[in-house]
């Protein structure tokens, strides 16, 4: 159903990234189809993905309501011939067997409707009545007899109006999401029978847990990092040009991703978690080209200050080194030569025991 979120195009203009916040609009307008297939391949190849996910962050989506279908979803060629998404969007739903609207609102225990007029907030607004009067003219109206009303699950989802404050999906359609999302968690056994140290390792974990998708963006598109970092509201639930903090931020923290933190630094052995053998440990510091870096020797990890303010912390390790600095083997091959100033075991500790840097100082670089 998110295909009535689409927006029908681009700005050519918001393939430059710009400064956060500001996105300066003007250039050329690309059609939605002319970014699929091998248009699309050759769309990327032109502008990058930094370009591509800076258009997608500045173009507000569509509205969740009937007839916001972009014009070119009306007749869209494929390979097969052509086809009007809405229509199949709709037809799809009644062949994958989800019967109709108000079996829907029973088995999420919602009132069923009586009327079309039920699904808008202003049923005598002559849009609605247009739609109103073009189903009853197809369908008919609400047979009390049999105490049917038909509406697929489909048209129903795309006409109601009633929605949760912040939101742009109605009520029903949220409440299904939610417990679509809570069963695919259940029903996959990669997050519940095998969640565990037998199948996932803790630097597995430690990945998962650490990377969201500014996290990819930062990483596939180097050239978008500095847009990202500079964002007030890092997070792309939040409106890109307001900075107005999206309803889902009241209850998951979002915004304050670390970039450079993609879970390398985590802990993923016994002396991480208890400090039990983290004396034996050997950690040097080294300068390199104007770069600070800790070397783990025991561990065989690198550390970076990757903001330049001296300091250097747990979640400053890295997976895989820059490409224009030094390679991780001629840092360990400096340190076996003796270069670098070792760490205290208080150091060692603040960069590799979980819970030890409580206030998140890190050590000097």
């Amino acid at each position: 159903m998110g295909h009535a979120c689409q927006p029908d195009g681009y700005d050519t203009a918001l393939f430059e990234i710009q400064e956060p916040g500001k996105p300066k609009t003007g250039g050329d307008f690309i059609k939605l189809t002319d970014t699929l297939g091998s248009s699309g391949n050759q769309l990327l190849r032109k502008v990058g993905i930094g370009g591509i996910a800076h258009a997608m962050l500045n173009t507000p989506m569509g509205a969740f309501v009937p007839n916001n279908y972009p014009p070119e979803f009306a007749h869209m060629a494929t390979a097969e011939g052509t086809t009007r998404i809405g229509e199949t969007d709709v037809q799809r739903g009644m062949d994958r067997g989800t019967g109709d609207y108000n079996k829907f609102l029973e088995r999420l225990n919602i009132p069923v409707s009586k009327s079309y007029r039920e699904l808008f907030q202003e049923p005598d607004s002559p849009e609605a009545q247009k739609v109103i009067a073009e189903w009853e003219r197809l369908f008919g109206e609400y047979n009390e007899a049999s105490g049917e009303l038909y509406l697929t699950t489909g048209m129903g989802q795309l006409a109601a109006q009633f929605r949760p404050d912040g939101y742009a999906v109605p009520n029903p359609t949220f409440m299904n999401f939610v417990m679509e999302a809570s069963t695919r968690f259940m029903h996959n056994e990669w997050l519940t029978k095998h969640a565990g140290p037998k199948y996932v390792t803790p630097t597995g974990a430690n990945i998962v847990n650490s990377v969201t998708f500014e996290h990819l963006l930062a990483k596939f598109a180097p050239e978008l990092r500095d847009y990202l970092e500079a964002r007030e509201r890092p997070s792309v639930f939040s409106n890109k040009q307001s900075n107005i903090p999206h309803p889902i931020e009241e209850h998951v923290e979002y915004g304050e991703e670390k970039l450079s933190n993609m879970g390398a630094g985590a802990p993923f052995l016994e002396a991480h978690w208890t400090g039990k053998g983290l004396e034996d440990y050997e950690l040097r510091r080294l300068q390199k080209d104007g770069k600070s870096y800790i070397v783990d020797m025991t561990d065989k990890m690198v550390y970076i200050d990757h903001d330049n303010d001296g300091r250097i912390r747990m979640d400053d390790a890295v997976f895989s080194m820059p490409k224009d600095g030094p390679t991780a083997a001629e840092l360990f091959a400096a340190v076996d030569y003796g270069e670098g100033l070792p760490l205290s075991t208080r150091e060692i500790r603040m960069v590799k025991q979980d819970g030890k840097d409580k206030k998140n100082r890190g050590v000097s670089a």
